[in-house]
């Protein structure tokens, strides 16, 4: 867990599962510590980096209904916990 001096938390690699059952790792998950806001970010190594089978399914699932942190989690993402309808940004490196 990292905070950053606006006092939001990020955290590394969070499992989440999806209303479906569909089970997919997010790279980064932001909350906001003013607003509880959460933000999502798929990291890819390439612009043709494809994403995996279950992130194709996940991510528009959890922009439209949210899903649920399973495992352990990372504080204040602990297992149990629901990710609201949030879109996943996933960020490509450039050339």
């Amino acid at each position: 867990m990292k905070s950053n001096p606006k006092n939001s938390v990020v955290v590394q690699q969070i499992t989440v599962k999806t209303k479906s059952g569909v089970k997919t790792r997010i790279d980064i998950m932001h909350r906001d510590a003013k607003t509880g806001n959460i933000s999502c970010i798929e990291c890819k190594a390439s612009q043709t980096a494809p994403l995996t089978k279950n992130q194709k399914i996940a991510f528009p699932e959890i922009s439209k209904t949210g899903g649920v942190v399973v495992g352990k989690g990372k504080h204040p993402f602990s297992g149990g916990t629901v990710i609201p309808p949030t879109q996943i940004n996933i960020i490509r490196k450039k050339k």
